[in-house]
């Protein structure tokens, strides 16, 4: 058992389609995913990764079956999507992004609650689909019985780096959200999260092999 120290970071996860795709919009994808049930495509880094929860859990929100597809990390999913072999890959905005830039893909939506301000036209996907909600964050932790000198110190250095111009404007570039919030907001997340993902995987009939 590890001690909950911090969120670090949250980076939002894009739903992506080609620049060519017919989908121009979440509710297109929907409406194609209903017309031929299981014939759509998504990618992600892997069984059981963040990004293959979140299509499943953005199939289950819409009532839709979509056909997953795993790949060796997020880079080689966006990959593939751009070569045609998948219809969608959620993926995080490092992967997206450069693509997104030079005008290779088309962002649909986005995993978080609301727009990501750096991406302000491009809807929440919980605009369509309410209370939708795919965070993908870091966090740190230490071993169990941690002394709370120790853990105050890892609280001032990691407020620290929060608030360093370079580590701002990296996690930016990204439209990466610093976050610093302590090990009872980090637990409480984690009472949260754990149960949801479990009935995603549960429902979806994920198996790591």
């Amino acid at each position: 058992m590890l001690t909950p120290v911090s969120l670090v970071v949250d980076v939002p996860t894009l739903m992506t389609v080609r620049a060519e795709a017919p989908y121009r919009s979440v509710q297109e994808v929907i409406a194609a995913a209903k017309a031929k049930p299981g014939r759509l495509t998504y990618g992600s880094g892997g069984v059981g990764s963040s990004n293959h929860l979140t299509g499943a859990l953005f199939a289950s929100a819409a009532g839709i079956r979509l056909e997953h597809v795993s790949y060796r990390g997020a880079a080689p999913a966006v990959t593939a999507l751009l070569s045609g072999e998948i219809d969608m890959a959620f993926a995080s905005t490092v992967e997206v992004l450069p693509h997104l830039r030079a005008g290779r893909v088309r962002v649909l939506g986005v995993a978080t609650p609301r727009r990501v301000p750096e991406l302000p036209d491009i809807p929440a996907i919980a605009e369509i689909l309410p209370g939708y909600s795919a965070l993908n964050w870091y966090a740190m932790a230490a071993p169990r019985g941690l002394p709370p000198p120790i853990l105050a110190r890892m609280m001032e250095t990691l407020a620290a780096l929060r608030n360093l111009p370079e580590i701002r404007s990296r996690f930016a570039a990204v439209s990466a959200e610093p976050l610093l919030t302590g090990p009872r907001e980090l637990a409480a997340l984690l009472d949260q999260d754990v149960p949801k993902w479990q009935r995603v995987v549960a429902e979806a009939g994920i198996h790591v092999e």
